[in-house]
């Protein structure tokens, strides 16, 4: 028997016509980009909440911390010491003696570069808590290390002046390491002393936390809370560091008051300080 595949019933369906694949292509992405849309909808609604927030900042925290640790331990074992890291996750108005876990036959040294400015306040309280809390540790050294400016006062002007030449001073120093369209210098400026330089002159209250002050002022608190002064006399060293790894033009290095203080072009930028109980 002789079959006609050109009457057959099933001539009409195959070879499909180049208008089915292509209808049938049509269809089958615009299913794609509606799933996918839907599903870019669903995890946007879900990223938004706090636990995608909170779980993130977690995220994010607790690997900082990890690969700090790396680092430090590293260092530590090229140099032959035994160094064990602990990161205790809470503010320094919230630390407490215990969070460290310290032997008592462990001598401790405490190194605060760039923080303590933050836990000046207003009532002058906080501040004299966590000095509190760093004498009960008894440190054989407290390493002190501030911005020297007067940022803290009480009234707009008088902060908007001291932070126009002590940023001015920043800035310059910046404008001497780095070109003026370098990234890392872009990012310097517009992330870390743009920041500063909002909350120093466009904050006030409790929104203020970048409270700057004097080396002098350091020294009267520190003395108030019962610490006493260790002098220190690197001057020199601190000169030859700068001139192997700086340059060494335009940076100013003093020894004032036990303190040494860093500036630019004579205008003092950074002081740091030792202190014993």
């Amino acid at each position: 028997t002789k079959v006609d595949y050109l009457s057959s019933p099933y001539n009409a369906s195959w070879p499909p016509a180049q208008a089915d694949f292509e209808s049938s292509r049509v269809r089958k992405t615009k299913q794609a980009r509606r799933s996918s849309a839907s599903r870019r909808a669903s995890c946007r609604a879900w990223r938004t909440g706090w636990p995608w927030r909170t779980h993130r900042r977690w995220a994010r925290r607790a690997w900082r911390s990890a690969s700090r640790a790396r680092h430090i331990e590293a260092y530590a074992e090229e140099l032959g010491m035994c160094l064990e890291f602990r990161a205790v996750d809470r503010t320094l108005e919230s630390l407490h003696v215990d969070d460290l876990c310290i032997d008592a036959h462990e001598a401790v040294a405490i190194n605060s570069v760039l923080e303590l400015h933050c836990v000046v306040k207003e009532s002058r309280g906080a501040l004299n808590s966590v000095l509190q809390t760093i004498r009960k540790l008894s440190p054989k050294a407290f390493v002190l290390v501030e911005q020297d400016a007067g940022h803290n006062g009480p009234f707009f002007l008088g902060r908007f002046m001291e932070a126009l030449h002590y940023y001015a001073a920043l800035f310059d120093a910046l404008d001497a390491a780095l070109p003026r369209y370098d990234a890392r210098r872009a990012r310097v400026e517009q992330f870390h002393y743009g920041a500063e330089i909002r909350n120093v002159v466009g904050c006030e209250g409790a929104a203020r936390v970048e409270r700057h002050e004097r080396a002098d002022q350091w020294r009267r608190r520190m003395s108030r809370a019962g610490f006493q002064s260790m002098p220190i006399k690197m001057a020199a060293k601190a000169r030859e560091w700068l001139e192997e790894n700086a340059g060494g033009s335009g940076y100013t290095v003093a020894e004032e008051k036990g303190c040494l203080v860093l500036g630019w072009k004579g205008k003092p930028v950074i002081a740091a300080s030792c202190w014993k109980c």
